[in-house]
């Protein structure tokens, strides 16, 4: 008999919407369906180390007629600990014949469509052929208007219970790239200059290298430092990510709350912030994977999306490197760039992919001067139609976030934020906005003014927040 296999990507785990939309997928499923989590820490570098976890998975795909990949978008993308198991199973070699796939994702309405396309690419360069897909918007309350949820579902179900009935393969609608261009790979083409270094800035601002290429292997990267360190007249500082204990986001978005978005997670990613902050200007250098960036990277601006409440990042100057990634190197340097206006000024960005040309030196020294003098003179883009509506887009869902704390659930309802609440996730928020005094005071005063009318997903609210400050 035909086995489904789910595997799960969201770092939220049984608390994920994503994994809620499977396992309404998997009701109407006619087959053995089996979860199974990629969120562990047992995925690591390199990428050709084989974990014993990882090929307990790779022999349950490989048993399996249906791959099911379910997971939250973050950042454009799956969660980064999907993404490292997608560039193990490209750096090992796996390719997946007579097998299908759909996906299920939960998302927060911003580059949906570029998240599953992205998505989709990349299972069909695994060999797998799609069949369908299951893409509903989340919020801190679980998915909106489930019953389209639930439709969708057994709308995707079926055509999975047909597509394993009648052994249909689909043809696969992306066209093939080579694997070298899928995952990290360490560039080995080299900058070599020719004039000297110049005087440096007698302010001592510093611009930061945030990088996550190996810059032991990858001599791409290794002269694009060294190049920074002769042509900008500021101080060059280096950070390599390879050498920080950063843990994935957990989407637990408690960072909405604290004071300048300090995440709650007790790693290095917080003394990041700070010498980011403190810089001039930022340049994020990264290998090119799956058409965005290395999941190195990605753990760092998942983490770092939260920025974007932050208003003193809003004008800081940043700049985009990419390397390898063939001829999707490109898109790398575009998803980068997407990534980072959201929450700063991304001025400009350049890759290795035209280094044989003659004039490439010349480009990179231009570029890097121009970066110096968008720093010195703080000179501002203006903001295109695309990157506004994301910034809007993703001030919307800043306030919608907020709106737990109103007492009306009639504006939920007319705006089809959500179908209903989360105790667990409530008294998540409760404990998020404890520490503001103007929210404490909001909350309390609710507490003083509750109608008998009101329902009773309300009533239980104001229970818990009574108990709370009793405390």
């Amino acid at each position: 008999m035909s086995k489904v296999i789910f595997l799960c990507g969201s770092p939220k785990k049984k608390t994920s919407v994503s994994l809620s939309l499977a396992k309404i997928l998997a009701k109407f499923l006619d087959y053995d369906c089996e979860f199974v989590e990629l969120n562990k820490s047992y995925f690591s570098y390199p990428l050709k180390k084989q974990e014993k976890e990882f090929l307990e998975i790779i022999e349950k795909v490989k048993q399996a007629d249906c791959i099911v990949w379910v997971f939250g978008v973050y950042l454009f993308f799956a969660p980064s600990q999907m993404q490292i198991f997608i560039e193990k199973l490209f750096a090992n070699n796996y390719y997946f014949k007579n097998k299908i796939t759909a996906i299920v994702s939960a998302a927060a309405q911003i580059k949906d469509d570029y998240a599953l396309g992205k998505m989709k690419f990349v299972v069909e360069q695994l060999g797998l052929s799609h069949v369908g897909e299951v893409i509903m918007r989340s919020s801190l309350f679980g998915y909106s208007k489930n019953k389209i949820a639930e439709k969708n579902c057994y709308l995707l179900a079926q055509d999975i219970n047909w597509a394993l009935k009648n052994k249909y393969i689909p043809i696969k609608t992306t066209y093939s790239i080579a694997k070298k261009y899928l995952f990290p790979t360490n560039s080995s083409k080299k900058i070599i200059l020719k004039q000297k270094s110049k005087e440096k800035d007698k302010t001592r601002r510093v611009i930061l290298m945030i990088v996550s290429s190996d810059l032991q292997k990858n001599v791409f990267a290794k002269s694009l430092v060294a190049a920074f360190k002769v042509i900008s007249k500021y101080k060059i500082e280096v950070l390599e990510l390879r050498k920080y204990n950063i843990n994935p986001c957990l989407g637990c978005r408690r960072c909405f709350f604290n004071k300048n978005n300090i995440c709650i997670k007790k790693d290095d990613y917080n003394k990041i912030i700070n010498l980011f902050s403190k810089s001039a200007g930022v340049v994020f250098v990264s290998d090119c994977s799956c058409g965005i960036v290395d999941s190195c990277m990605k753990v760092f601006l998942e983490r770092g999306f939260m920025l974007g409440k932050n208003m003193t990042f809003k004008e800081k100057h940043t700049m985009v490197v990419v390397s390898g990634g063939g001829p999707l190197n490109l898109e790398g340097i575009s998803y980068l760039q997407d990534s980072l206006n959201t929450t700063t000024f991304c001025v400009t960005g350049i890759s290795d992919t035209n280094i044989d040309k003659p004039n490439y030196v010349d480009t990179l020294v231009r570029t890097i001067k121009f970066f110096d003098r968008a720093i010195q003179e703080d000179i501002q883009k203006t903001v295109l139609f695309t990157d506004k509506g994301i910034r809007l887009i993703f001030r919307d869902d800043c306030f919608e976030l907020a709106a737990i704390f109103e007492e009306s659930k009639n504006q939920y309802i007319k705006n089809a934020m959500f179908d209903y609440p989360k105790t667990k996730r409530i008294s998540e928020i409760i404990k998020m906005g404890s520490k503001d005094p103007a929210i404490k005071t909001k909350l309390v005063s609710l507490l003083k003014n509750v109608d008998k009318r009101q329902k009773n997903w309300q009533k239980k609210i104001l229970k818990q927040l009574f108990i709370y400050f009793s405390n």
